[in-house]
């Protein structure tokens, strides 16, 4: 009886980490800072101001190894990091700046279990980066009654890389929560600089495991 019992806890061990294989659908809010190690200005501008987002993720993982170990997968997600905006007023003058950017990226998926219903998650890969920069300013002249008034916008999409860590949790078989710190980078190439600006990321997202 006793060898049932064991046997029995075991296959039902077993089926609940392949559950954890096949298909993943993720869907989650972020939580972003976008920054430049080359363009001291931008990071000025931008450095203390915070983005909402959010970030679809569709995936597929491959047990290796005996159940509950070592897991190996592949992603395609989609992050809209959201916009931040920075406004000055000086006396009549104004200026207000704002940036977003979006990202596409194919990931390599790195899963390892640290206990039954939790796993250390580990994603890298390439990425298509959309980004769009306005600027905006109303400066005071005597010359004119309402002061000249001016406008610019930018907007690219670059290569570049997308960098997660984070931790799975599994409440249900099916279910899944993961929480991350994600950096996406990319170089802007339109210009002689070759500028380098990236986002950083807070994230939390609800999986569902097929």
């Amino acid at each position: 009886m006793k060898r049932i019992v064991i046997a029995l806890l075991i296959l039902a061990s077993g089926t609940a980490w392949a559950d954890k294989a096949g298909f993943y659908l993720g869907v989650g809010i972020t939580s972003s800072t976008y920054s430049s190690p080359d363009d001291d200005d931008f990071t000025d501008i931008f450095e203390d101001e915070r983005s909402s987002g959010w970030r679809g993720e569709l995936g597929y993982i491959w047990d290796l190894g005996k159940p509950g170990g070592f897991h190996l997968g592949v992603a395609g997600t989609y992050d809209n990091f959201g916009e931040v905006t920075r406004e000055e007023h000086f006396g009549v003058e104004y200026a207000k700046v704002s940036f977003e950017a979006q990202a596409f990226s194919v990931l390599v998926v790195i899963e390892q279990e640290l206990a039954s219903w939790a796993d250390f998650v580990f994603k890298v890969g390439p990425a298509s980066v959309n980004y769009e920069f306005e600027a905006s300013y109303l400066i005071f002249d005597p010359s004119f009654p309402f002061g000249p008034y001016g406008s610019e916008s930018d907007s690219s999409t670059e290569i570049g890389g997308t960098m997660i860590l984070g931790f799975t949790f599994f409440p249900t078989d099916f279910l899944a929560i993961e929480l991350a710190r994600q950096g996406t980078a990319f170089v802007d190439s339109q210009y002689d600089e070759n500028n380098a600006y990236a986002a950083g990321t807070w994230s939390a997202s609800l999986q569902y495991r097929f």
